[in-house]
């Protein structure tokens, strides 16, 4: 009987034993199949991140391109403006002398309360008018060519002025057009 217990006690921690190796073996398959299952999301997100980081320097190259371009086109007007007619400074004196004290920035002001002057009526709710100083040109002491708009459409019109005595700006429109 003393055998016969031993057997099977020695049965028993043999079950156990290897019930144990089979619970571990399997444990470690299970983690070893999260480990794999990581590694994977880790690729795949590693690749995903290496194909935003080329977007992002192909987007980086594209606007580095773009600010070239602008800065280029910003050069180029700046030139354009710096060639336009203005006042000369005799100019700029006789319009001192009939009462203005900045007279391109008092014709400019004078001008855009002049919404009168436009011969076209706004559109979709909007009002015609000068609404910029610097889309005003003061070509010379007695010409101006100026940019108007109501917010949905535009225009450019030149126009003739004159300075009275008492500093009054007298204006006629040469021609206008809408683009």
């Amino acid at each position: 009987m003393k055998n016969l217990l031993k057997g099977r006690i020695l049965l028993l921690m043999v079950f156990l034993l290897g019930s144990a190796v089979l619970f571990s073996s399997y444990t470690n398959v299970g983690y070893l199949n999260k480990i794999n299952t990581l590694q994977s999301e880790l690729k795949d997100k590693t690749e995903q991140n290496i194909l935003l980081d080329n977007k992002l320097f192909e987007t980086e190259r594209l606007l580095q391109s773009e600010i070239t371009l602008l800065k280029n086109e910003l050069k180029t007007a700046s030139k354009t403006l710096e060639s336009m007619p203005k006042l000369e400074e005799f100019e700029i004196e006789q319009l001192k002398k009939a009462g203005l004290k900045d007279p391109v920035r008092d014709i400019k002001l004078d001008l855009m309360t002049r919404k009168d002057l436009i011969p076209y009526k706004g559109v979709l709710g909007g009002t015609m008018g000068f609404f910029s100083e610097e889309h005003i040109y003061i070509i010379s002491s007695k010409w101006a060519a100026a940019y108007f708009e109501d917010g949905h459409i535009s225009g450019i019109m030149i126009l003739k002025y004159s300075v009275q005595k008492d500093a009054k700006i007298r204006w006629s429109v040469i021609d206008s057009f809408l683009y």
